[in-house]
Order: C-alpha cells, then structure tokens, then sequence
C-alpha cells in the first residue's frame, strides 16, 4: 500500500505482538482471497495516504506453497523493494525465493518468485540487504550436507542473476546458526553469526571470496551460549557486533582488514551485575554504536554508547530508558548521532529519544496506543520513526496499524494511528523498511 496526501484513514489500535517468525499455516476459515495471499506488501508514505493497492500486492500464493517461513523485507533504493522467504514447493525441503516490487508496486519477476538457490536439504532463517546498486545480499542457514547446519550467502542484481556460484557461497567452515548482515563499504558484506557458544564474524568481498580464513574471527568468553547477537556498521568497512553471554552484554568491533579492534573478546556495556535479555543496536554516526537492552523480565530498558576506540561513554550502567520491555530489532538512529528507544508495557507503547549524551530529549516519552505485542519501527528520515504494528479493533482478526512520530515527539497520522490493512483474515508478523523517502514498506504474512 502507498499513501499520498488526498485521503488518510483512522481506527484505534489495541492489540500488537512480538515479532518472531515461525512457520505459516493458513486458518482454514479464511476467504478464497485470502487464501492466495501468503507474503503482502504494503507502502506507507510520510503523507499516509495510499498510492498502491488498498489490499497491497500478493506475492506468493497457496497455489504454490502453503507453508512458507521467515519473509524478510529490504528497499531496493529506488523506490520499489525485495521479498524474500522459504517455501516448500518441490514437496521435499524448503528452498529460499524472491520477489522485487517497483516503486508502483509491479512484480518484476514471476509470480511466487524466483529461486535464490535450490540445494537439497532445510534453507531457513533468511536476511537481505540492498546491494546499493540495485540488488541484494541474501544470507541463510542451510542443512545440505544432512547433518549440521552452515551459514550461505548469494549476491544477486536487479535483473534477478545469482552472481555468485550457484547455491550461493558457503561463508565459513564453522557451523552456525542466525546470522546478521551488513555491508562492508567495498561491494561485499560482513556476516555474523552463533555456533552455540561464540561469535564468529567473516568478511566476503564483491566476488564472493572469504576475507576473513576459512574459519572466520571467533570472540567468546568461556563456553557459555551466545544469544540475542546483532550488529551494526562501524562506518569504516568494519563491522561492531553485541551478543549476550552469561547475562553480561559484550561489544566488540572487527575493522574491515579483520584486525580485533577492541579487548579480546568484547567490552562489557554495563559493569552492574543483573539478568538481561533482548538487545538492539545501531550505528551512531560517528564510528561507534549505541545498544540497547532489557533488564530481568522486562521491567527496565537501559542504553549504552561505544565509541570506536571501544569507550563506554553513558556509565558503567548505560542510561536508564523507561520502565517495561523491548523487542528485537526495534531501535533506530535519529540522523544526529542519537537514537529513538522504544519500551512497552500491557496497553501503550512509548518512544523516546536521546542525545549523543545519553540524555533524553522526550522526557515523557512518545506514546503510541498498542498492547505491544507484535511492532516493527523505522526511521522516518527526519529524526523521527514510524512504527508498524499487528492488533485488533473490536473483532478476532489482526489488522495492520501505522503511526509516525516525528523529531519532537509529536504523532502525525491521526490520534490512533492509520490502518494500513484490515482485510479479513489474520495478518501475521509485520515488518518493514524504510522507502528512503520518509514512508515506509511493509511486509506482512496472512
């Protein structure tokens, strides 16, 4: 869906939840139209009004697969977008596929998409990202050897041609699982990823060969198992990862040559002993990083800035936030080297925003009505954010909400946000990514 500025549309959120992907199966109680649609995409402008179709655009259907797994979302920087997933298909294994939108929401491959590879065995826990000319890096781990699982990447244009070898690469000799990705500033990508008990990172270059050994750069500390690992860019080619290990919060940062630029096996965030769980992070614009995360069971949001030289800079404990809990993969950058933070409790969602300090500029937070349960947050390109979020009005199914939160704090599509999907039947698990213009791209799964 697309808006433009001649209409807007209005209905209280009340019900979100968290974002995980697991498998997709239909509820039989669906209509016939939405039967067919397994992956919908859905445009959001700054302006909130509609542009493509009020439904979105189908871009695979039950005709093909009725299970899919882990549909991912990227802009393709021109306005249109990639949707990548598994699906069960050839009745054996799942396989990895992809779909490209315009910017007017026009499929440019074959309906239900093309193959990304077709090797034998599980391909599941996909990640994209835009290549900058046009087309993608996908990553996922993949079981073709029939007994552990490895991590794989492809390199693909805009015309939908696999540029590495087919089946994509294999990135290290390590086995592992969930992988994070992003670009390493020279054509490639820095992968991240958990066998279990360490980190390992491995650097590819723009022909698809290992920069990094055969076996990658491993940080741990002790055999203890990693969880709730993501990474940002360090702005220079390099990568800076955060992982949790024994309930402390580790950073570390690999420069692009694959040199450890920090203590052996991570910085400490926080010097206080506590349980933690969920962190996010994001680059903070000046080659460092600043990371969120959850204390306990989620009664405190705090936050912690890194500098390059691996300086904590908001205290032995971080910044306290609020008060509740946070999700994964929901913290942007406000384009002035701070960030926007969100922390829910049962009925509301607060945003706020801080300083390159750690100080807060929306003392009070930004609310935005929803349970919290399933939401998804992008910057809106102008220091504030728009969040997407999956909840009810008055009947058993999910709608798709929006709101946008600008740089003071302030909601700018109407007092209970926009509905940017209320189609009946079950919306699953939204996602989205910035259209580069102050809107946004959605994915959702139904």
């Amino acid at each position: 869906m697309h808006f433009n500025s001649s209409s807007s549309l209005t209905m209280t959120l009340k019900k979100t939840g968290e974002s995980v992907l697991p498998q997709y199966d239909l509820p039989e109680k669906q209509s016939t139209i939405a039967k067919k649609a397994l992956l919908l995409l859905l445009v959001i402008c700054c302006t909130a009004n509609s542009q493509w179709n009020a439904e979105g655009i189908p871009v695979m259907d039950t005709s093909t697969s009725q299970n899919y797994l882990y549909p991912e979302i990227v802009t393709d920087g021109k306005g249109g977008c990639y949707v990548i997933w598994n699906d069960f298909r050839n009745g054996t294994d799942h396989n990895v596929y992809v779909q490209r939108l315009d910017k007017s929401g026009k499929e440019i491959y074959p309906h239900n998409g093309i193959a990304v590879e077709t090797a034998p065995g599980f391909q599941q826990t996909n990640l994209c990202l835009g290549d900058g000319n046009g087309g993608i890096f996908a990553t996922w781990s993949d079981s073709r050897d029939g007994q552990n699982n490895y991590i794989y990447a492809q390199h693909m244009d805009s015309n939908g041609t696999m540029l590495w070898q087919p089946n994509g690469i294999k990135v290290s000799d390590k086995q592992g699982f969930s992988s994070q990705v992003v670009s390493d500033r020279a054509g490639g990508i820095i992968i991240n990823y958990c066998p279990d008990f360490e980190v390992v990172m491995q650097r590819i270059d723009s022909s698809g060969n290992r920069m990094w050994g055969d076996s990658g750069i491993s940080q741990s500390n002790n055999e203890i198992f990693v969880y709730y690992m993501l990474n940002a860019s360090d702005g220079k080619g390099g990568v800076i990862v955060s992982w949790i290990q024994d309930s402390a919060i580790y950073a570390q940062r690999i420069r692009h040559d694959g040199s450890v630029a920090w203590k052996q096996n991570g910085i400490k965030l926080s010097l206080v002993d506590t349980t933690r769980s969920i962190i996010n992070i994001v680059e903070d614009g000046n080659f460092g990083a600043i990371i969120s995360w959850t204390t306990g069971s989620r009664v405190e949001v705090r936050a912690q800035r890194v500098d390059s030289n691996g300086t904590i800079l908001w205290g032995n404990n971080g910044v306290h936030i609020g008060i509740g809990g946070s999700g994964p993969g929901y913290l942007v950058a406000d384009q002035k080297g701070g960030a926007i933070i969100p922390v829910g409790k049962p009925g509301i969602l607060k945003l706020f925003r801080v300083r390159t300090d750690g100080s807060q500029i929306w003392s009070n937070g930004a609310t935005v009505p929803t349970s919290f349960d399933q939401i998804y947050m992008v910057s809106d390109n102008a220091s504030g954010a728009i969040v997407v979020s999956s909840g009810q009005n008055g009947s058993i199914q999910d709608d798709i909400f929006a709101q946008r939160i600008d740089s003071s704090g302030i909601a700018r599509w109407n007092p209970g946000g926009i509905v940017i999907s209320n189609f009946s039947s079950d919306k699953l698990h939204p996602a989205a990514v910035s259209d580069g213009r102050g809107g946004v791209l959605s994915r959702l799964g139904r």
